[in-house]
């Protein structure tokens, strides 16, 4: 997933600040590697990618916050990749199994775990007709991403990501 991360932060626009916040918390990388295993680039909504939207918008919001002070970019970075919980919840994502059926993923491990104990790499995604509650989501994916160490450095305060207000 290492070059999947170098591929996303080699657009322009993405390098400096890519540059910038992982040279001030190292973390944020592995963070963002551990994301692109929980939500592998390939995983779209409609024609977009979840995770290179997702880690475009961190790192944006990072660079935002830069000159507010204290660990204010750290912060709206992970509340930024947080916020695709939302966008998963949304979607249907199913890994053939060995009885060429369809599996869902629901959420438990990481997606490029979950095809690896199938020993399958065909995946099929398609918009719930009712999407599935966020919070369960957002839940698995901070604890697939983040240990609380990182969570508690970051200042995340976890009532604002169910809420929505966490980014503003």
């Amino acid at each position: 997933m290492r070059a999947s991360l170098k591929r996303i932060v080699s657009h322009p626009e993405l390098s400096g600040p890519a540059l910038k916040a992982f040279t001030d918390f190292p973390a944020l990388e592995e963070v963002t590697v551990q994301f692109l295993h929980f939500v592998p680039p390939w995983v779209l909504a409609g024609t977009v990618s979840v995770a290179e939207t997702a880690i475009r918008k961190a790192l944006l919001a990072y660079e935002n916050a830069q000159g507010s002070g204290g660990g204010l970019g750290h912060r709206r970075y992970i509340e930024t990749i947080a916020e695709s919980a939302k966008v998963l919840s949304s979607l249907r994502v199913s890994v053939r199994n060995s009885n060429d059926q369809w599996d869902i993923w629901n959420y438990d491990q990481p997606l490029t775990e979950y095809m690896q104990r199938h020993k399958r790499w065909a995946i099929q995604i398609r918009e719930r007709e009712r999407p599935i509650a966020p919070g369960p989501v957002l839940i698995k994916l901070l604890a697939a991403i983040s240990s609380t160490k990182e969570l508690v450095t970051a200042d995340i305060d976890i009532s604002s990501l169910f809420t929505g207000s966490a980014v503003q």
